[in-house]
């Protein structure tokens, strides 16, 4: 499980490859960011959960190409650093 500060210089690599994955393997069914609107995966800015849980679901999510384990934890780390918070 990999570990992430959000906007710790050291991790933006990892972050922008997690973006870069997510636009080309994830934005087709789900959202990340606003309310969500009509996306059929739903709003991934409005979960609650940590970096492995994220892992866990990427791994089974149906995507054109199967993601490397790399990818998998760049796009968790991206998700996750993105994430509203509560209430808001």
């Amino acid at each position: 499980m990999a570990l992430v500060s959000a906007g710790c210089a050291r991790h933006e690599p990892v972050a922008a490859r997690g973006r870069a994955v997510f636009a080309r393997s994830c934005a087709t069914c789900h959202a990340l960011a606003g309310s969500g609107g009509g996306s059929v995966g739903g709003n991934l800015s409005e979960i609650r959960l940590g970096v492995g849980a994220i892992e866990s679901f990427a791994r089974i999510m149906p995507t054109a190409k199967p993601l490397s384990r790399a990818d998998i934890a760049a796009v968790a780390v991206y998700i996750r650093a993105r994430r509203r918070p509560f209430g808001s």
